[in-house]
């Protein structure tokens, strides 16, 4: 959850140097409510792990929220790969959620498949950064 903290407050920043602060405002408070809406929900049904659930959706809701608005104000560009990325990731977290957890040895596998997509998408940033 740190590391969502971190992104967002690195993303919010571009409000504070264009003097439009009150995108930011907007944003947590969407987060905030999507935060209590499936805390209502996930709670009563999987306890403590809905709450973790239910912030967790908050941080990225409120992420995308402030991407998508500095997208149109263009302060921010997204690339296709980064799509394609999360796009892998969610169905990575869905599938561990539901069947990878139980069985150790298809999740192990399906991390180092995971991060072999990822090295290779970004493969040429990787010798760029090496390079230096």
């Amino acid at each position: 959850m740190k590391c969502l903290a971190y992104l967002f407050q690195i993303i919010v920043n571009q409000f504070i140097v264009v003097k439009k602060t009150w995108y930011n405002l907007i944003t947590l408070v969407v987060g905030a409510i999507v935060n209590i809406v499936i805390n209502y929900i996930l709670i009563r049904k999987i306890g403590i792990e809905g709450a973790a659930i239910g912030t967790l959706f908050g941080y990225v809701v409120s992420i995308i929220l402030a991407a998508i608005i500095l997208v149109k104000m263009n302060l921010l560009k997204i690339f296709h790969r980064f799509y394609f990325i999360l796009s892998v990731f969610l169905i990575y977290f869905i599938g561990w959620r539901f069947s990878f957890r139980e069985n150790i040895f298809v999740g192990l596998a399906s991390v180092f498949i995971i991060c072999g997509i990822y090295v290779s998408v970004y493969w040429q940033d990787i010798k760029r950064i090496i390079r230096r």
